[in-house]
């Protein structure tokens, strides 16, 4: 795991120079072994501890994806993504043109 401690701040500093693809990659597989790590504790302190580091993983993975914003912006994953991404609406997956291309000249002329 990135985090020993299950701490998203450190997590979040360990991932805030790599690509948004890569961040949810590695937040998917932290929360995937978080998630695996409570199935086999028996310690209720420390389950309830990997609880909350997966919801927050899969909270910034939310916010990556889909730019959702949570209902209490107070939330501490919620001001550490605006800190270091800042993203406030989901990326464009398409581009959007004023009418349709049929051709790549027509690309170029738009770009």
């Amino acid at each position: 795991m990135i985090s020993k401690n299950c701490s998203i701040e450190e997590f979040v500093k360990a991932v805030k120079e790599k690509e948004p693809q890569e961040i949810i990659y590695l937040a998917n597989q932290e929360a995937t072994k978080s998630d695996r790590i409570i199935l086999k504790k028996r310690k209720k302190a420390k389950v309830e501890q990997y609880q909350n580091y997966s919801r927050q993983l899969k909270d910034l993975i939310n916010y990556h994806r889909y730019a959702v914003k949570p209902r209490r912006k107070t939330k501490i994953i919620y001001n550490l993504y605006m800190k270091y991404w800042g993203q406030t609406e989901p990326a464009p997956t398409v581009l959007l043109l004023p009418k349709p291309v049929t051709k790549l000249e027509d690309i170029q002329k738009t770009a």
